[in-house]
């Protein structure tokens, strides 16, 4: 282009240059304000930037051939072209180097901090429907919309591209017969002139929230920023008045065009108000939110219509809003609008549905600034509460990026807690930042979370975030939303999709499909057969009868099932079956007989419910895992399971059915789509663990520990030891058993075991130990433990577990030990062990005001309480806090109380605990042990004095261990402190 060209266009923006002594007839070759990509003959534009000021090359750059330089201040240069604002200059140039393309189109621009792209991508959709050629310019890329069919251009990835970079765009577009644009207007562009003169037939201001204030430096700026999109480029003007800064700004803009200033004026143009105040000329009412949708009422020019949207949250009622009123304005009639809005789906990230057919939901979001996250988790939180379903929580995950504002962190942690039920504070772009203080400064801001976990890794985070999903929840990923990678430190950057990240989850981790009809039902005759029993009054019609259930609780009936009148220390079964049959029993199983009821007589029970689920079980071929153990059983089953659950159909025991009573009731659970199955096994006395085992038919048997546990029942460990190996005889043949390496009476048995089946260790070797399954490269961070599985000198898996403590990282070698012998790939099982979290009262890692707090107090014994208080030991803490623990009674010592409870004394002072506070009778002892060993603590019988030691002696950013057997209720002390 001739460089008179050049200066006629100029003037036609009301540019007038002084050219000096350059040639008017020269040919340019070139633009660019990019000191690396200028070339000979180009006008290089020195432009000012954060790192880089284009003025210190401008002499360089004519040395290098450059036809001219453009700079804001003389420079004595003989190139030079001097203007009052280089980046206004530079975009008006390529204004008239891209031959004014921009006033050959039609333009409609959004701004504000959130909902700009899917505000755009409806606008475009809903012209594109009324027959129009659309260009969509904005953060997921550049698009050209035609009909029902879109097609991406190539672009670059700012949200508003540079200015050259725009206007190329829009050159492209024009050649594919684009005639309107829709553009997102960000505050960088309209700070930096990138739109260079254009015009917006219709701009929308969404809303402002606190975001870029490490480039804005504060709201008023950024704010300000905006502002000019309205007061300087746009013809109509729609803004949300629902936002307080859009209320500003609405009432800016109409006093400027009353005086006779701004675009308004200037253009003639009009400025209306969106919202749901009375006021607003677009007013928006009625919002129905639904799980897949939204519904509300709209009037415009006094004429109401009811809008239908798929996309999904009470925030996207505005955005659906702007998006009629824009189109409308552009000249699209309101009927076809409203029509062609519940045709239009929503972008990709934002608000965006993930398949999920596990009767809960999962979304996708883009937001990454505290006022997003509140909207969207608002909006979500209504959505449940709308369309209840019992127990429905909101799940939350999401974290924050690196290199980027520090300050909305805490307050992303704020916004979080406030409807979130379950939040899970992960890895966003981390970049050159260090992940682990990313989450820190984002749970800083939190004071009130209801459930909180801290899993760094983003994908180890959505696994788990999965695993814990039941009906009716709602999982949210916020903070990629479209983005399908991860950027991490030095500017690398790797795959990450979320979307294929919860497809291969759900596919691994799959509930097991629901039965329909009589699977594995007996016949009430083949039922007495099974007990050896006497029938009395059943009829031959009611002996045929298929059997629906089996219960033993009259307060959860099942209608066609058969009642078992169990006997207990504390109430009679028979005193019931009046109440069971009532409700729906055909039969009672009893002990004796019961006069006017239809009844099978036994005599005992128990072993009657024992052998009905040992005959049920043998109808199925599951993969079976029998675990005991004095303490970890209940952690290590559900390790296990999610260990296999990478390529099995897991069958687990459920919550502490362990016994006699609740292993037979969770095996008549079973049917023929599980294809592992994980059975817990506890035992009070010799010989429980045998007949619950003949039950269960173990393929691969596994002993976590030998502890105190029951000791009172017992008269040593060595008996207890005895009484677990029980779980062999019901084993099948040669079923391998899995041991503790590290625990010295199992390893003791292990030669004589030897003998008659093949017997794995795990274990953390020290000095010279060798187990088969070894846990080594052992890494403590604050989020949890890494660790690598050693198995013959090779590494099969690396495990990250969000849980302290080296207990853990012996039960997690357990399960992939179990996995291995199960035939399941164990570097898959390692992954799926990043998705445990433990249960309520089980070792449990809280936030709790300013204080971290470990609530473990299920169970406790000697053996518990040490790797309880190693946990805390291992626990990293901030300067000048300190590991304080809490300790209870534990039960069920015997005559033995005063000695285990010293041990656990010597064990706080061994493990260097900084404050002990013990409550309970048998405490006492705690208490008294550490202080004969130097360390001073309190104790009492009295929670309430308790309590108020610890509101004099804690302080800030402690961490606490609190630790007892269930029946001293100690939650109930953490639940009063911290209220």
């Amino acid at each position: 282009m001739k460089f008179s060209d050049i200066v006629k266009g100029l003037q036609n923006y009301g540019v007038n240059i002084h050219r000096g002594r350059l040639d008017l007839n020269c040919q340019v070759t070139g633009i660019t304000d990019n000191s690396k990509l200028c070339k000979k003959g180009f006008i290089f534009v020195c432009v000012r930037g954060r790192k880089f000021d284009g003025h210190d090359v401008a002499a360089a750059m004519l040395e290098e051939g450059a036809f001219a330089v453009v700079t804001d201040h003389d420079m004595g240069l003989s190139g030079q072209i001097v203007v009052t604002d280089t980046r206004d200059f530079y975009g008006k140039l390529c204004a008239v180097w891209f031959d004014s393309i921009e006033r050959r189109m039609r333009f409609i621009g959004v701004t504000g901090t959130n909902g700009k792209t899917t505000t755009t991508s409806l606008i475009a959709q809903v012209l594109a429907y009324g027959g129009k050629t659309v260009g969509l310019i904005g953060t997921t890329g550049s698009y050209v919309f035609e009909g029902q069919s879109e097609r991406k251009i190539p672009s670059t990835d700012n949200t508003t591209p540079l200015a050259y970079e725009l206007f190329e765009i829009l050159s492209r577009m024009w050649d594919e017969r684009v005639t309107v644009v829709v553009m997102e207007v960000s505050s960088f562009a309209l700070e930096q002139s990138r739109i260079g003169p254009i015009i917006f037939d219709v701009s929308v201001f969404t809303n402002l929230t606190q975001d870029h204030l490490d480039y804005h430096g504060t709201m008023e700026s950024y704010y300000q920023a905006k502002l000019k999109l309205f007061s300087e480029h746009s013809k109509v003007s729609l803004i949300n008045t629902n936002d307080p800064y859009g209320l500003r700004m609405y009432t800016e803009l109409t006093r400027d065009k009353a005086n006779g200033v701004g675009s308004a004026y200037n253009y003639g143009g009009e400025i209306f108000a969106y919202g749901t105040a009375k006021n607003c000329q677009i007013l928006i009412e009625a919002a129905k939110l639904e799980p897949l949708g939204t519904r509300f009422r709209m009037e415009a020019g006094g004429t109401f219509f009811i809008v239908t949207t798929t996309l999904v949250g009470e925030y996207n009622v505005f955005n659906a809003a702007a998006a009629i009123a824009a189109a409308n304005a552009i000249g699209m009639g309101i009927v076809a609008v409203v029509k062609a809005i519940a045709r239009a789906h929503g972008v990709m990230g934002r608000c965006e549905i993930i398949p999920c057919n596990r009767g809960f939901n999962i979304i996708c979001d883009y937001a990454h600034t505290p006022d997003a996250l509140s909207q969207v988790c608002r909006s979500l939180k209504k959505t449940i509460e709308s369309n209840a379903i019992a127990g429905g929580r909101l799940v939350l995950l999401f974290g924050c990026g690196g290199n980027r504002d520090a300050a909305k962190r805490p307050l992303m942690g704020k916004a979080a807690e406030e409807y979130a039920d379950v939040i899970i504070v992960t890895s966003d772009n981390p970049r050159d930042e260090d992940p682990e203080a990313i989450v820190d400064q984002i749970i800083d801001g939190m004071t009130e979370a209801k459930q909180l976990v801290r899993i760094v890794d983003r994908k180890a985070a959505i696994n788990y975030a999965i695993s814990i999903c039941k009906k009716g929840d709602l999982l949210l990923l916020a903070g990629k939303g479209h983005e399908t990678y991860q950027i991490l430190a030095d500017g690398i950057t790797i795959p990450f999709d979320e979307r294929k990240v919860c497809a291969d989850m759900l596919a691994r981790y799959s509930a097991p499909p629901a039965k329909v009809g009589g699977e594995g039902k007996m016949r009430l005759s083949e039922l007495s057969d099974v007990v050896k029993g006497t029938t009395r009054e059943l009829t031959e019609i009611t002996r045929e009868f298929p059997i629906d259930a089996v219960f033993t609780d009259t307060r959860t009936p099942k209608k066609g099932g058969v009642y078992i009148a169990l006997r207990g220390e504390n109430f009679d079964g028979h005193d019931f079956i009046p109440a069971a049959t009532k409700a729906g029993a055909i039969a009672s199983v009893t002990e004796r007989i019961y006069q006017g009821y239809p009844c099978i007589i036994v005599k005992n029970a128990k072993q009657a419910l024992l052998d009905i689920a040992k005959n049920y079980r043998k109808r199925f071929s599951p993969l079976t895992v029998g675990i005991t153990g004095s303490v970890g059983k209940t952690t290590t089953k559900e390790m296990v399971a999610l260990a296999l659950s990478a390529s099995m159909t897991v069958f687990k025991t459920e919550g502490n059915y362990n016994n006699e009573i609740g292993v037979p009731k969770s095996l008549l659970s079973l049917n023929s789509s599980h294809t592992a199955a994980v059975i817990e096994m506890g035992m009070n006395h010799a010989g429980e663990i045998a007949r619950i085992s003949s039950a269960v038919r173990p393929d691969i048997c596994l002993i976590t520990n030998i502890g105190y546990n029951h000791i009172e029942f017992f008269g040593s460990k060595e008996e207890i030891l005895e009484a677990k190996l029980e779980i062999l005889e019901g084993a099948v043949k040669g079923a391998p058993l899995v041991i503790n390496g590290n625990d010295k009476l199992l390893i003791g048995a292990k030669k004589a075991l030897s003998e008659k089946r093949k017997v794995y260790t795990y274990g953390i070797p020290e000095k010279e130990e060798r187990f088969d399954y070894e846990a080594t490269d052992i890494v403590v961070t604050p989020s949890g433990t890494n660790f690598r599985v050693i198995k013959a000198d090779k590494i099969i898996s690396e495990v990250t577990l969000y849980i302290g403590g080296r207990h853990n990282i012996l039960n997690a070698l357990a399960a992939i030990a179990v996995a291995d012998l199960a035939g399941v790939d164990t570097a898959v099982a390692g992954q799926m062990l990043g998705c445990y979290q433990p249960l309520p009262l089980r070792g449990h890692i809280e936030k709790r005001g300013l204080n971290t707090v470990i609530v473990d107090c299920y169970n406790a014994s000697v053996s518990s309480m040490e790797a309880a208080l190693k946990m805390l030991a291992d626990m990293p803490v901030k300067p000048g806090a300190r590991r304080v623990a809490v300790l209870g009674d534990m039960l069920e010592t015997g005559e033995h109380a005063r000695e285990l409870h010293e041990k656990v004394g010597e064990a706080v002072v061994e493990n260097g605990i900084d404050l002990l506070v013990c409550y309970g009778e048998n405490a006492r002892y705690i208490a008294k042990k550490a202080d004969e060993l130097g360390m001073h603590s309190g104790h009492s019988t009295d929670p309430n004095v308790v309590k108020n030691f610890l509101k004099f002696k804690l302080k800030p950013d402690d961490v606490i261990l609190f630790k007892a057997s269930r029946g001293m209720h100690l939650e109930n002390l953490i639940e009063e402190y911290f209220a």
